[in-house]
């Protein structure tokens, strides 16, 4: 009998071990190349930051300014997808990630969906039941947490 079963605990049905923002300092933070780095070190679990642009599209960023992680400067949550979509994203971390572009949440969904991995993410911009409502129909397994508290995205096949 396992310990937890002994005490009259479930199983943990999570992953042991998450990501930070992807693949912590082995590739530039909340880029896809991150997630990829990190799902080749046996992670299956995330972790990321979600920021709202300025028309409504949900990227990965965790600063509320530009300058840091991009070739970008100013506040992401005033400039429209287009414009954040051309910015490098990887060059900051090393030459090997130069041109690698900001992800848009969808994506992040989307390749977490054909790994069978998990997202935990957190929305520090806006509410997590607006979130829900944007990303719930999007088919990933999602945790956001958000301005009014968490919410399960649980929507997977």
């Amino acid at each position: 009998m396992s310990d937890s079963a002994s005490v009259g605990l479930r199983p943990w049905p999570y992953p042991l071990w998450i990501a930070h923002r992807g693949a912590g300092k082995l590739a530039p933070e909340n880029t896809l190349a991150a997630f990829r780095v990190g799902a080749r070190h046996g992670y299956r679990a995330f972790e990321c930051d979600v920021k709202l642009s300025a028309d409504g599209v949900l990227f990965l960023l965790h600063d509320a300014t530009l300058q840091r992680t991009t070739s970008g400067s100013g506040n992401a949550a005033q400039r429209r997808w287009g414009e954040l979509a051309r910015f490098d994203a990887g060059a900051w971390h090393s030459a090997a990630y130069a041109g690698e572009p900001l992800a848009r949440l969808d994506d992040i969904a989307a390749y977490c969906i054909a790994n069978g991995s998990d997202t935990n993410c957190s929305c520090s911009t806006f509410s997590a039941c607006s979130w829900k409502s944007i990303a719930g129909g999007a088919g990933a397994k999602l945790v956001c947490k958000g301005g009014t508290g968490d919410a399960l995205c649980d929507a997977r096949p």
